[in-house]
């Protein structure tokens, strides 16, 4: 591990890793050998794995990596090299626990959030989630914003599931595939969305927008699961 990170390329894919600085890194590649997919040839080759040593158990921990697609390594030298400068970084992490995690990505100036819990004082342009899902946000022009969500519960049923739960605590006994409401519809979901400022939608736009003091409340339905995004414009 340097003090840029480190840059890992176990797929031969076009695809590399970028681990942040202050993590521990154990990496293999040993030959493996397996069987053709159309042939059941056997066929041998170099397999990579690499892990983040985190010990057992750990508690309060975290790790951070980026994918970067289509990267070289000279690319990849570069990207590590702006990591060190936080004016030139290709990406910043504000917020990173066990209620969300926000990232801004500097090319595209999209701020995303991961949302897995209700969600208040939110870093960036938005405030507060209601429900656990994908949110990214970007501004639209001088005086727009871009604002897209998504609820990958896509609620098949209400509540929990009390075959899967023993004295309270989830177990997971039975596999999805095997449950009855597998095949059930998925239910609409009202979520709403707290922006900082007063937003209203731009024109017909499938989210309703309720200015409230210095912020606004956006609320979408959502359902199977699909990503609805909206343009606002300030009020």
């Amino acid at each position: 591990m340097t003090r840029r990170g480190l840059n890992l390329r176990p797929s031969g894919r076009g695809a590399r890793q970028y681990l942040a600085p202050g993590q521990r890194i154990g990496l293999t590649r040993p030959a493996q050998t397996s069987r053709d997919n159309a042939t059941e040839a056997p066929i041998t080759g170099d397999f990579a794995t690499a892990w983040i040593r985190h010990g057992v158990s750990p508690r309060d921990g975290g790790y951070e990596y980026a994918m970067v697609v289509g990267a070289t390594p000279e690319r990849m030298a570069a990207f590590a090299a702006a990591m060190d400068d936080p004016a030139a970084a290709p990406y910043t992490v504000l917020r990173a626990d066990t209620a969300a995690h926000v990232v801004r990505d500097r090319a595209t100036g999209i701020t995303g959030y991961a949302v897995s819990a209700p969600l208040k004082d939110a870093e960036g342009p938005v405030r507060e989630v209601d429900t656990p899902s994908m949110v990214l946000v970007r501004a639209d022009g001088d005086d727009g914003l871009a604002l897209a969500v998504c609820d990958p519960d896509l609620r098949l049923y209400g509540g929990i599931d009390p075959d899967q739960y023993e004295r309270g605590r989830y177990v997971g006994h039975y596999s999805p595939w095997s449950r009855p409401w597998l095949t059930s519809p998925s239910h609409p979901h009202l979520m709403r969305v707290t922006l900082r400022g007063r937003w209203r939608a731009d024109g017909d736009q499938p989210c309703e927008a309720r200015v409230r003091g210095e912020a606004t409340a956006v609320r979408f339905e959502t359902v199977d699961g699909r990503p609805v995004q909206a343009r606002l414009r300030q009020a």
